[in-house]
């Protein structure tokens, strides 16, 4: 995997090879922060650690709507964290697992509306 300073000029020449989903190019200054460039041409900054004994990377944003100094800056911020004891994937796994309104609605009109009140009410409750 190729190492270097991420810069604009070195992400621009980044592409991914063919027969390959994706290729990462390495900053040399910041362990863990590099570029991830896919097949269809896009390009996504990203910040790799480990944490209990398993590899774990977090994207940062895409190349283009961040500049490579915002992204360091991220990455910084997203490394500390891990080093303070978070996990960002994990966090991030936990808020998308909160149900959503629909599923709470459901559950209303399944374990409420159905079990307490008559027909013609139930009939108003649902959609």
């Amino acid at each position: 995997m190729p190492q270097d300073r991420i810069s604009k000029r070195s992400i621009d020449s980044l592409f991914c090879p063919q027969g390959k989903d994706r290729e990462f190019l390495w900053d040399d200054a910041l362990a863990g922060f590099g570029v991830a460039a896919f097949a269809s041409g896009k390009k996504v900054y990203v910040a790799q650690y480990r944490k209990d004994g398993r590899s774990r990377r977090v994207s940062l944003g895409e190349h283009g709507r961040l500049t490579p100094d915002e992204a360091r800056s991220m990455a910084k911020t997203v490394l500390g964290q891990v080093e303070q004891g978070a996990d960002p994937v994990e966090e991030r796994r936990k808020a998308r697992a909160i149900r959503t309104f629909r599923e709470v609605a459901e559950d209303f009109i399944k374990l409420h509306v159905a079990m307490k009140r008559k027909g013609g009410t139930k009939a108003d409750y649902e959609p």
